[in-house]
């Protein structure tokens, strides 16, 4: 039943490519070639043999194929149900990034800009060449990471103690030292999650601890009053007093528990990533802050390149990037496998980004 483009391997197919196919399933692999060598139909073979393999422990949404246009996703839409695995993600980076990150941007793609360098009759200057090539780079990679930092030290800054009535819940140090140590591999974002849990927890025991304590000092004090005075107006008054006092301070005491949490944790608004990265990108202090590696110059430039909504491809992946350290990625658009084609045609940062 299969399709005449993939019996064709079962009789020609070489023992290297054979090999391929069925290399070790829990290592990276990179296959280089000529063009019409056969990559594309070995890699599409590979992935029939690794959901063969190990279909029982894996769902086929968690394998990706990241496509390098929409051209050749059709193709590999019409291949692939033959082998059985049309469940699969079949995407561009483009597509999957705004897809998981929920955004509708213009982008300019790389063949966008190859194709608008020939055409345009003015060539792009040295600096514009420069800022391009940093932008696919293990630096600004970096550059993102000290974006990151700075949000954690913001953030960080805002942990105090936290009290209800005058009894300290939970000291500040500790809810900071979760934040930037014990939470350290998550999100920032997910970090907050499980801060709040934590003093969630921490509230409701040492609420009911603070209850009974006081309920046993108010019942001590008038227990004392009802034994120890023998003046009765007196002795009516006391105990009229820390009964009243009581039946006021310990319900306010409930009720102040119940929105402790969510007032404290109101301080940690969400990070919008999308404008975050955007007021980077427009603002001449950011980039003088967070790059100063960067003259005069090139600041100028980069900020002349930027003053369009238009995104190029390493934007976007700057924007996932940024995303997967703060927010996290939804469990729907995390993946397990990922087979890339033409992956010569990413820079550095986008492959950063997709294993961030």
């Amino acid at each position: 039943k299969a399709d005449v483009r993939l019996t064709e391997i079962v009789s020609t197919i070489q023992k290297e490519q054979n090999e391929i196919i069925r290399a070790h399933l829990k290592q990276p692999i990179l296959v280089q070639g000529a063009a019409g060598s056969g990559k594309t139909t070995i890699a599409l073979h590979r992935i029939s043999y690794f959901l063969y393999t190990m279909g029982e422990h894996f769902k086929p949404e968690k394998l990706m194929i990241l496509a390098p246009n929409n051209l050749f996703i059709q193709y590999i839409g019409d291949v692939l149900p033959e082998l059985g695995v049309d469940r699969i993600c079949q995407t561009t980076f483009e597509q999957y990034v705004q897809q998981a990150l929920k955004l509708k941007l213009t982008v300019t793609t790389q063949t966008d800009l190859l194709e608008q360098i020939l055409e345009s009759s003015s060539q792009l200057s040295d600096e514009q060449l420069s800022i391009i090539q940093h932008k696919g780079t293990l630096f600004y990679k970096d550059v993102m990471d000290r974006i990151v930092n700075r949000e954690i030290e913001r953030i960080s800054a805002l942990f105090t103690d936290v009290f209800i009535e005058k009894y300290r819940i939970i000291k500040g140090s500790h809810l900071k030292k979760l934040f930037l140590v014990e939470f350290a591999y998550m999100p920032i974002e997910k970090r907050l999650e499980r801060i709040q849990k934590v003093i969630q927890t921490e509230v409701k025991r040492k609420t009911k601890a603070v209850l009974h304590a006081l309920k046993t000092k108010y019942d001590d004090t008038i227990e004392r009053a009802l034994n120890g005075m023998r003046d009765a107006e007196k002795r009516k008054r006391v105990v009229t007093k820390y009964l009243d006092e009581r039946d006021e301070r310990m319900p306010k005491i409930e009720r102040e528990a119940k929105s402790t949490t969510r007032q404290y944790m109101s301080r940690f608004s969400k990070t919008k990533v999308k404008q975050l990265y955007r007021d980077f990108v427009t603002s001449h202090e950011q980039l003088h802050e967070l790059i100063p590696e960067w003259g005069y110059a090139e600041v100028e430039t980069f900020l002349k390149m930027h003053k369009k909504e238009k995104l190029s491809t390493d934007d976007l992946a700057a924007i996932l990037y940024l995303h997967a350290r703060i927010k996290g990625i939804s469990d729907e658009w995390k993946m397990q496998v990922v087979f890339i084609d033409e992956v010569q045609d990413y820079s550095i940062i986008q492959l950063a980004a997709l294993k961030e």
